[in-house]
């Protein structure tokens, strides 16, 4: 028995003595690596530590643009990787992550990180203000000039007002395409706080107002758009679209049109990125609106998931209601395709732009387009030949100013030289008189 007693007297210790030795092996979490993914508003981290053998409780972010991190802005988590938004473009950031477990805490190393620069707005046109006074950042994509931002309006650009189409009512004059409407984000609930950021949505009649469809370059229809902007046609958007996959900072995973992420973002990142765009979960591609925070909005066209409103198309009760709603972005086009209309649509779980048909009683927002292109006025160097001698008139530069109308509603190209507007193309007026403004050779009154 005493044998016995002191084989356990021995195992016990042994025991004791292998714990304790456990319990004084536990160390504070060890710094491992820390990798820092900038786009030109947020800094993605991702900070690698071993636990020390104790579960890792606690991370605390910490950033600053002081090397010695002087007046750093710290963020807990509960994981290792965390996005710091609203942050400068073109701006160097020093960030650092200490990790806590029950034995210590440790300190990863600073880090510095360039943020990307910011999207071009629109040569010398930054922003536009409509009707209403809402003001909307532009943005330059290739030779095209785009609103960065939902529109949001209630008049057309004369002043008239567009009616307000409310949700879940059965009203059955909405059910006919005649009326112009707008609507909110979601259901009427007496708050405002989201059309800074997801604009509202129109049917089809508000945005054509009187013009008939259109699939031209461009499409030459103001519709609901302020003045100097116009509805982009399906193929106003196919250009853009064939822009941004033409550029390989554009793409994800080197796939040309895949390119939704490039296009997604939301105008207000001070809240949850979930709030907004709704994360892939079942079935997901490679390449989703989310999976890759370093190409989000990489143009700046700052696609938001508004959704789409739609009739349950029953007669009797066409009852208006909206899907989509943080998963979705929808945009109009000027062009129809039979009884439908050719939209674009940029989904949460699709890494493409896809081209779809909606029915003119939807309600979707809209993205003007500048009525030049967003570009600058080109120059040319032109030598006149006066009386035969090419020497007698020195050159002048001369530069494109855009259209004008005739009364007839004939558009024609003009061109600057020196201090005189001229038209590029002869007059054309059916019924051959000239108006009292225009002099000979089309030279416009002062």
């Amino acid at each position: 028995i005493q044998t016995k007693i002191a084989a356990y007297r021995d195992t016990i210790n042994n025991l004791h003595d292998t714990i304790w030795a456990l319990l004084n092996s536990k160390t504070a979490p060890v710094y491992q690596t820390m990798e820092l993914t900038p786009t030109d508003y947020s800094i993605a981290v991702d900070a690698n530590f071993s636990d020390g053998g104790s579960v890792i409780t606690k991370y605390v972010f910490f950033i600053s643009e002081n090397e010695n991190m002087s007046d750093a802005h710290s963020d807990t988590a509960f994981t290792n990787m965390h996005t710091f938004m609203n942050l400068n473009g073109s701006t160097t950031y020093y960030v650092s992550v200490e990790a806590i477990n029950s034995k210590g805490e440790t300190m990863s190393d600073t880090l510095p990180v360039t943020t990307l620069a910011p999207p071009t707005p629109c040569n010398g046109v930054t922003s536009l203000t409509d009707v209403d006074g809402n003001v909307y950042n532009t943005i330059q994509i290739g030779n095209q000039c785009w609103m960065k931002e939902n529109l949001r309006v209630r008049r057309y650009a004369d002043g008239t007002r567009i009616s307000y189409g409310k949700i879940n009512e059965p009203y059955k004059d909405l059910y006919a395409d005649s009326i112009a409407y707008w609507y909110s984000f979601q259901a009427d609930t007496g708050s405002n706080w989201f059309i800074p950021m997801y604009g509202l949505k129109y049917n089809w009649k508000a945005l054509m107002r009187n013009s008939a469809s259109s699939s031209s370059s461009p499409s030459g229809v103001q519709g609901i758009c302020p003045d100097g902007w116009h509805v982009p046609s399906d193929a106003e958007w196919t250009i853009m679209t064939d822009y941004v996959s033409s550029r390989s900072d554009y793409q994800c995973g080197g796939v040309a049109n895949h390119i939704a992420q490039a296009l997604t973002g939301v105008n207000n990142e001070s809240l949850h990125r979930s709030l907004y765009w709704q994360g892939c979960n079942v079935n997901c591609a490679a390449c989703d609106t989310l999976s890759d925070l370093h190409l989000r909005n990489t143009t700046g066209f700052t696609a938001a998931p508004m959704g789409r409103n739609y009739y349950a198309h029953n007669p009797s009760n066409p009852n208006l209601t909206y899907d989509n709603t943080q998963k979705n972005a929808y945009f109009w086009t000027s062009t129809k395709v039979g009884d439908s209309v050719y939209c674009r649509l940029i989904s949460y779980d699709n890494p493409t732009v896809l081209r779809e048909k909606v029915e003119v009683l939807d309600g979707l927002p809209v993205r003007c387009i500048k009525d030049n292109d967003g570009l600058a006025p080109t120059s040319y160097t032109i030598t006149f030949d006066v009386n035969g001698s090419m020497d007698s008139m020195a050159a002048q530069q001369v530069s494109s100013i855009g259209k004008v109308n005739d009364f007839d509603d004939n558009k024609y190209a003009t061109v600057q030289f020196g201090t005189q507007c001229w038209m590029t193309e002869n007059l054309k007026y059916k019924t051959g008189e000239v108006d009292d403004g225009c002099k000979l050779k089309g030279e416009r009154e002062p």
